[in-house]
This record gives structure tokens, C-alpha cells and sequence, in this order.
């Protein structure tokens, strides 16, 4: 630093007869990452002093933890009684995931197969947790997030901080000088390290849109347990979920089953059921799309509600759909499948298309009423002025 640092070095150092110059940055470390890691090891160290145990350094300042396996995709229950993991995508890429404040951030390191070439980075945010179910399989852990909304997507454009995500230390003195190979003298140019993404996967559209259960695949259940531990305790959950056996199932894309949703949809507005109105099929999407039922559950609505339409007038059966939204519940350990089975969803629809046909009269009449007698109100006011 003495000899070749500084503002004015003792010896010049040059590179391909190019004399380099020394720029104090002004690039300050991220304070709440900083404050963060400095509670997080200042938790550590006091449990580790209270147990009478040494932590070493390196474990007491990471709340990184590793996973081998990710993939994204919906709940169904398994004959309408079993909560099983509907898998819709399996990203091959392995990564960690960081304890935020605020939010978990996974991060997911780029390999060399086509579609996985850039390193991708997604924002959780604690707020947008509904679930956190701890599993396990064999010497394996699992966690399941359910999300109330979509999280959001970037590719990492600036791969200088990587190991700052991994957790691993820099490169090795091999990668520098590669790297160095290629190096020239230019102007400095600022570069987004960020660049935000709509989709997972370049063929995976709507993947991130209507799949809002992600599953981790820890290398082991200790892993899993740190993982739920710190999700627990900042995002405010309750710690006392049981861990629970989820089965998994694999079926086809999301895309093809909206695809499938949509062709049909298609068919039944086309046919001469002209009550199937536009209103009716934007309030049907909109559950699609908030991930309150999935395409594959919608195809099978979409002929009784059209029929409903037929019965009940479509103004009716869009409001009766409508009420859906706050009706079904988010399926987790403690809902029962029955709870959302199609056989209730179609009973919901009914019901509520019938309680809206016996309160709408009721409605009108009673607005009727109050504007009569403020029409009233504002005659005998022009009277009095009289």
C-alpha cells in the first residue's frame, strides 16, 4: 500500500503500459445488512456463552444455508383428504438462502445447461408468507413457503459479489488471473447489479404468477430446522408448527393446464350461452390469477358456472363469484381437503348466487326508499324558501 497505493505512490504501477491510478470509492456497505449480521452474531455469542459452548466466527456471522433442490408449484389434496405438494416446475440450479430483516432472499448459482446460464436472485419478504411447513425425507429436510403474492424476480448482472449469496469466499487466485487475461483500461461505467424478471425460466411465462408454493430440499434436516427456526422468529409465525409428512406429485406445466382452462373458457363463451358474460369470466380469472383456485380446478367449474348464469342472470352470478375470494381458505396442514373440494366450491356458488337473489330486492328497495325521502326532503326545503 505504501509503495504502490495512495494518492501519490511511491512507484507506479502499470498494466500493458497503462499507468493505473488509485480512486478512493465512495461505495458504503449496506447498513441494514451490516446492522443484521451484527445481531445475529451478537444473538449467537450471548446463547453460546449462556450454554457455556464457543461458537466458532464463521458459523456465528452466516445466516446463509444451502440447498440442493428447488421447485415451485400449487397445493391440491391427494382423493380430497391429503395436502400433497403439486410440483409444476424444478429449477436445476442449486443456491442458498440469506435471512433477511425483512425478507429471505434465495439465491440460485448459474450452471452451464441451457436456460440457466445467468445467477438468479428472489426477494421473499417475510409479509408475504402464509405458510412455513418444516418435512422431512430420509436424511433430507424440506420446507414449503406459501405465498399470499408473487415474490419478486432479478437476474444478477453484476457477479462480483456473488460470494457475498453463496456464502463461499471469493475467487481463487486462478479465476482472477483469467480474468485478468481479458481486462482493459476503460472509463468507469455504472452497471445495474440488478435487472428485474417476470418468470423463472425463459418457457415458464406464468410459472412465478400462478405457482406461489416454493419447496427447499436442505441437505439435511438440522438444515431445515435453522431455516424454519429463522423464519419463525422474524417473521412472526407461530413456532409452534408440527412438521409434517408432505407427499409430492409431479403433473403437467402450469402453462398447459392454463391453456387447457383458457380453451375452454373459450368454448363456452363462444356457444350460444350468451349469459356467460364478460364480467362472469374476468371474476373466474381473477381467482386463477390470485392463486385462490388453480386452472386445473377451474376447467371444472366453468360448465356449472355457466349454468348458473342461465338460471340466476350473469350480474348475479358475477357477484356470487366475486365472494369466492374471501370464502376459500389457503390450503395448509390445517384445512381439510373437503374444505376445498369441488363439490364445495360448487355449493359456495350456489349459495351465494341464491342469498344475493333474496337480499338484491331488499337492497333496492330500501335505496329506493332513502332516495324518495331525500327527493321529499329537498321539496319541502324549496317550499319553506318560499
Amino acid at each position: 500500500m505504501q509503495s504502490y497505493g495512495g494518492l501519490v505512490p511511491l512507484t507506479k504501477l502499470t498494466f500493458r503500459s497503462e499507468t493505473l491510478s488509485f480512486k478512493r470509492g465512495n461505495k458504503q456497505p449496506d447498513v441494514l445488512k451490516v446492522r443484521v449480521l451484527a445481531d445475529k452474531e451478537a444473538d449467537m455469542r450471548a446463547k453460546a456463552l449462556k450454554n457455556g459452548t464457543k461458537l466458532s466466527p464463521s458459523h456465528a456471522s452466516q445466516p446463509i444455508l444451502s440447498f440442493s433442490a428447488f421447485e415451485v408449484g400449487t397445493w391440491v389434496y391427494d382423493n380430497d383428504t391429503v395436502l400433497t405438494f403439486n410440483s409444476k416446475f424444478k429449477d436445476q440450479r442449486e443456491g442458498t438462502v440469506t435471512f433477511g430483516r425483512s425478507a429471505l432472499v434465495i439465491y440460485l448459482a448459474a450452471i452451464t445447461q441451457p436456460g440457466y446460464h445467468s445467477h438468479c436472485r428472489i426477494d421473499i419478504p417475510y409479509a408475504i408468507i402464509e405458510h412455513a411447513i418444516p418435512s422431512h425425507t430420509g436424511s433430507k429436510g424440506t420446507i414449503h413457503l406459501t405465498l399470499k403474492s408473487p415474490p419478486k424476480i432479478y437476474r444478477i448482472e453484476n457477479t462480483n459479489n456473488i460470494h457475498l449469496y453463496s456464502g463461499k469466499a471469493s475467487d481463487s487466485i486462478d479465476d482472477v488471473l483469467s480474468a485478468l487475461a481479458g481486462f482493459t483500461i476503460r472509463s468507469p461505467s455504472k452497471t445495474k447489479s440488478l435487472h428485474r424478471l417476470c418468470s423463472l425460466a425463459d418457457e415458464k411465462s406464468i410459472t412465478a404468477a400462478l405457482c406461489l408454493v416454493y419447496r427447499l430440499v436442505t441437505p439435511d434436516v438440522a438444515s431445515c430446522q435453522r431455516a424454519w427456526s429463522n423464519i419463525s422468529q422474524l417473521s412472526g409465525h407461530s413456532k409452534g408448527q408440527l412438521w409434517s409428512i408432505i407427499p409430492q406429485m409431479v403433473t403437467n406445466p402450469i402453462e398447459e393446464d392454463f391453456n387447457e382452462m383458457d380453451k375452454h373458457m373459450s368454448q363456452w363463451s363462444a356457444s350460444q350461452n350468451s349469459a356467460f358474460t364478460f364480467g362472469v369470466r374476468f371474476q373466474l380469472l381473477a381467482l386463477v390469477y390470485e392463486g385462490t383456485v388453480t386452472p386445473t380446478m377451474m376447467t371444472r367449474l366453468i360448465p356449472f358456472v355457466s349454468s348458473c348464469c342461465k338460471a340466476f342472470g350473469a350480474e348475479l352470478v358475477t357477484l356470487a363469484v366475486r365472494r369466492l375470494g374471501e370464502q376459500i381458505p389457503t390450503p395448509g396442514p390445517l384445512i381439510k381437503g373437503e374444505e376445498l373440494s369441488y363439490k364445495t366450491l360448487v355449493e359456495l356458488v350456489r349459495e351465494n348466487a341464491e342469498d344475493l337473489l333474496v337480499c338484491i330486492p331488499a337492497i333496492i328497495k330500501h335505496s329506493w326508499k332513502i332516495l324518495l325521502t331525500h327527493i321529499l326532503n329537498l321539496t319541502d326545503t324549496k317550499e319553506d324558501d318560499r
